[in-house]
């Protein structure tokens, strides 16, 4: 049976990450985040009603979530990310700007650095 070209099953070959749900504040520190990170290709930010949706049509290496909601259902979370092979990468807003990007890039980097080992040939 031939998959359609919109199958939630196809290969994924951009770098990608699917924001979760972010307060305005967060937002603008992930995108601060990702300024700093110069391998993203493409960013999604997914309200929760459209997040598996968003995850299963982009497949990013990485779900960027803010702590207190991952706490929410961390568990579906990470199903969710598991899914797909992307890495969970969480943040707290009150950690501040700069010590979340110390923490976030390096993670962010080593999520990417999986998500490339798993790219078939040619297509990373």
């Amino acid at each position: 049976m031939s998959k359609h070209s919109d199958s939630t099953a196809r290969r994924r070959s951009v770098p990608s990450v699917v924001i979760v749900a972010p307060a305005p504040e967060m937002l603008d520190v992930w995108r601060y985040v990702l300024g700093r990170f110069e391998h993203v290709v493409s960013v999604q930010v997914a309200d929760l009603s459209a997040t598996t949706t968003t995850v299963a049509q982009c497949r990013p290496f990485a779900l960027l979530i803010e702590q207190d909601l991952l706490e929410f259902d961390a568990r579906e979370f990470g199903a969710l990310a598991r899914d797909v092979g992307a890495d969970v990468v969480t943040a707290d807003m009150r950690d501040g700007k700069e010590s979340i990007a110390a923490a976030v890039v390096p993670k962010l980097r080593a999520a990417l650095a999986r998500w490339r080992s798993r790219e078939p040939p040619g297509r990373q």
